[in-house]
């Protein structure tokens, strides 16, 4: 048998030195570092296995179970005849697994250190797993599993290592998870033993007062023989970069709350880990550490907190642990990312810096004190360089760290954007008695407030990001317009963000891109409006720009014929379109002289006559009256920036005007229309209208439903007309209301051939809704589609805030939109036909047929 003897002198200025080593053929090796100063050993058998290494049985604990079940006998010391023979001798025997290696260790008197090379030799090589252990050791394993799962510091730790990582299986418990404990077999603990315990994976470190020759000699008549096998390693997922935050909260039935927060870190054999643990010690590992003198002791935030780097051979992490009471929490986690946040973005003193390092000296001083504590310094500096000499080099690399490299790793490791905070409290006993609908948990309530000179203003409060809504719904619109400027406000709303006296066009682009802003700028039927929204730290930033827009917009004459001209040229494409042909034709023949009667970009040769004087009075008359406006601010504001937006608002040059009354209501035809409108186009569209209700009739909430029953492949418009004749392209039923009343339209894109077939067929489903209404299936399906879209915008505080600053403009409260879902409930199935008959009934539809005509 060979091997490779290497003995080399310590040299002077090493605190460690350089072990012996010896490397054997089948890929054993052992480090033997002598010291005389006592007459002990510790003798440490290192196997590069661990949970993360568990492959197909990962969640089993086999590398932990494996650990348990060594010490139920080996072939020459079976049962516990080993810990026995350590006890007698005057040692001590025992192991730990962790995530990436298990070590198995004797510390005894040094003249015995071939009776624990023996030893541990023989566990790591032969074991026998007898049966009659194996379900003992199972069952002690479960329970300790089970007195884990009591713990709550262990419980939020191991959650902590889930939630920070997503590929890597460090994630993973090193113990396992109670099910796939329970399914360990025999067989799936020998196999897994195979694979990983081998030669090529496993190392000795020795150190005491020993001869470095002794212990090689023994080691190759015990090991000399041990075949090598299962070379190849399992891959482990790498790591993907973390590039958003997790913020989670846990319950456990404790009286006290605990917060853990982590980083993902690198690796043992990154450059950056030495300045990483000086990081961790200034900010919470000594008394004097910033997180214990500032949350414990002056704000007395925290009972107890600390800071770690954990830092393996693979991938690692770097938090900050703390006990608190309940009522502290928030305040003790602001702290917390407070202190990092200052150690991120300015450098710590020079002798802060250098009195930490010397705690840090000194405490890896201490631990060499004692040969358990060197072997596993070398151990460790041998599993992650795969040599000794690292663990002589970590002083000097320590005693170099500066402030500078302290500020480098805290903003490039401790990124808010990359954090993972979990926050545990006590079980809520209200919690468990009285369990409120989701739909109420995740509703925030609206506050409505009335400003000096009229505006109103809606706010809506939700600080789960950190993000704001503002918006602005002024009196505009269609119904505002008449026949010679019809389509005045949709080119408003187009003009506003073209300059103001503050901004250009240009800057004002820069500006929103540049601060991650959006802006919306809209003109309907009934309303202009203004949205903004963005970071919650660009607010101001916001505010500013949304103020200059509303108070001071240029409407300057090149700007001006701009958009008019791509207005006009819009139009023009417009009435070659089927679908919008057609809707305007039927707006045209329902209305009549209402401005309902236009669409809201207008009509060509109303929007040829408009000029920049127009535009100028028609914003400061129309739009600008105080008291028909109204404001909207949702997501995570304070009384600061609503103050900023009151400032805002009472800066507005309001008109002082009367505000310009509404037309009179529409006077319908009294006689069926049909219409047909010939297009140089392959398609026709067949459309077919009704009047309907306004915004603020009671029918509306059943008209909600008919549309939502009506539309999609399951209504019984597309079934008829697609499925069954194959005659549509699309059908469906749209409808538009507002201050005055709205209409339902059915509409249907066919071949020109089928046109008066498939025209037909929706005058007959028209005829049967208003005849039968909506089947229960129908209604049922129609009511929970409107139900979920509600919901659906629960998770949108702006849009929620928009729908209620709308709901305040038309005057149906701020609250409407909160209550829509119990009225929508409470609506029967026989009260919706009703209002369904009422309305699809009518003997006097609009029809208007667009199209080539049947070739």
């Amino acid at each position: 048998m060979s091997r490779n003897v290497n003995i080399r002198p310590l040299p002077k200025e090493s605190l460690i030195g350089e072990p012996a080593s010896l490397s054997l053929d089948n890929g054993l090796r052992t480090y033997v570092l002598p010291r005389h100063a006592a007459p002990v050993v510790s003798v440490q058998a290192w196997v590069k296995t661990g949970s993360i290494h568990e492959a197909e049985w990962l969640g089993c604990g086999l590398s932990h179970f494996l650990e348990h079940m060594l010490f139920q006998g080996s072939l020459r010391y079976p049962k516990q005849s080993a810990s026995e023979l350590v006890h007698k001798l005057g040692g001590d025997i025992n192991a730990y697994t962790s995530h990436g290696v298990t070590v198995y260790y004797i510390e005894l008197p040094a003249e015995h250190v071939g009776t624990a090379l023996d030893i541990l030799c023989d566990m790591i090589q032969t074991p026998v797993f007898p049966k009659a252990k194996f379900k003992l050791e199972k069952d002690v394993i479960l329970r300790e599993r089970d007195m884990g799962r009591d713990n709550p510091g262990r419980v939020i730790n191991e959650r902590l290592w889930l939630e920070c990582f997503d590929s890597h299986p460090v994630r993973h418990p090193i113990i396992g998870y109670r099910p796939l404990i329970e399914s360990v077999d025999q067989n799936m603990m020998k196999a897994y033993y195979e694979r990983r315990y081998t030669p090529g994976r496993s190392f000795f470190v020795v150190t005491g007062a020993v001869s470095p020759e002794l212990v090689f000699e023994r080691i190759s008549e015990l090991a000399g023989a041990w075949a090598p096998r299962q070379l190849a390693e399992i891959p482990i997922p790498l790591e993907t970069p973390r590039s958003c935050a997790k913020n989670l909260k846990l319950c456990f039935k404790d009286p006290l709350a605990r917060i853990a927060l982590a980083y993902q870190s690198p690796p043992a054999c990154h450059e950056d880990v030495p300045a990483l643990d000086v990081l961790a010690s200034i900010l919470g590992q000594n008394k004097g550490s910033r997180l214990v003198q500032k949350l414990k002791h002056e704000r007395q935030l925290a009972i107890n907190i600390s800071s770690f780097n954990y830092t393996p051979l693979f991938c690692g992490i770097m938090g900050v642990s703390a006990l608190c009471s309940p009522e502290n929490a928030d305040g003790l986690k602001r702290g917390i990312f407070d202190e990092i946040e200052k150690i991120r973005s300015k450098p710590a003193a020079k002798s802060e810096v250098e009195s930490v390092v010397a705690q840090q000296v000194a405490e890896y001083l201490r631990t060499l004190r004692s040969n358990s504590g060197l072997a596993r310094m070398l151990g460790n500096s041998i599993l992650s360089y795969g040599v000794a000499d690292y663990a002589d080099k970590y002083i000097a690399q320590l005693t170099k760290i500066t402030a500078a490299d302290i500020k480098r790793v805290a903003a490039n490791y401790l990124n808010p954007e990359k954090a993972t905070l979990l926050t545990m409290l006590p079980d809520d006993p209200q919690k468990t008695k009285s369990k409120p609908s989701l739909a109420k948990q995740a509703c925030p309530s609206p506050e409505l407030e009335k400003l000096p000179g009229g505006p109103r203003l809606v706010s809506l409060f939700e600080g789960s990001l950190p993000l704001f809504d503002l918006c602005a719904v002024l009196p505009g619109g269609t119904i505002f317009e008449n026949e010679k400027n019809a389509g005045i406000s949709q080119l408003i709303a187009k003009l506003l963000p073209a300059g103001t006296g503050k901004y250009t066009e240009q800057k004002l682009a820069e500006l929103i891109d540049q601060n991650g802003l959006d802006l919306n700028i809209s003109s309907g039927n009934n309303s202009c409006v203004l949205r903004i929204d963005g970071p919650r730290d660009r607010f101001d930033t916001a505010l500013k720009l949304f103020g200059s827009i509303l108070s001071e917009p240029l409407f300057r004459e090149e700007e001006f014929e701009r958009e008019k001209r791509n207005t006009l040229d819009s139009l023009k494409s417009r009435k070659l379109n089927p679908q919008n042909a057609a809707e305007d034709a039927m707006l045209l023949r329902l209305y009549g002289k209402h401005p309902y009667a236009n669409p809201s970009c207008g009509r060509e040769k109303s929007v040829a006559s408009l000029s920049t004087s127009q535009v100028h009075d028609f914003y400061a008359r129309v739009c600008l009256q105080p008291r028909k406006t109204v404001f909207g601010l949702a997501g995570d504001f304070d009384s600061k920036m609503l103050s900023s937006l009151r400032k805002m608002i009472a800066s507005l040059n309001w008109s002082s005007s009367p505000a310009p009354a509404l037309p009179k209501r529409p006077v319908f035809p009294d006689s069926a229309i049909s219409e047909q409108i010939l297009l140089p186009r392959e398609q026709s569209v067949i459309l077919i209208g009704v009047p309907a209700c306004d915004n603020l009739s009671p029918a509306r909430h059943a008209l909600e439903i008919l549309q939502e029953a009506m539309n999609g492949q399951a209504s019984p418009l597309f079934r008829s007309i697609r499925e069954d004749s194959g005659l549509a392209y699309y059908t469906g039923l749209y409808s538009s209301r507002g201050f005055h009343e709205g209409f339902l339209a059915l509409y249907a894109g066919t071949h020109p051939e089928a046109s008066q077939k498939v025209c037909s067929l929706i005058e007959k489903e028209r005829r049967r809704l208003g005849r039968e209404g909506l089947s229960t299936e129908e209604f049922d399906a129609g009511r929970a589609c409107v139900l979920y879209t509600i919901s659906d915008q629960a998770q949108n505080p702006g849009a929620q805030v928009f729908n209620s600053a709308l709901s305040e403009f038309y005057g149906e409260g701020f609250r409407a939109p909160w209550q829509r879902a119990d009225e929508i409930r409470g609506l029967s199935h026989r009260e919706t036909n009703r209002i369904i008959a009422k309305y699809l009934s009518s003997a006097t539809p609009v029809t208007v047929i667009t199209g080539p005509g049947q070739k």
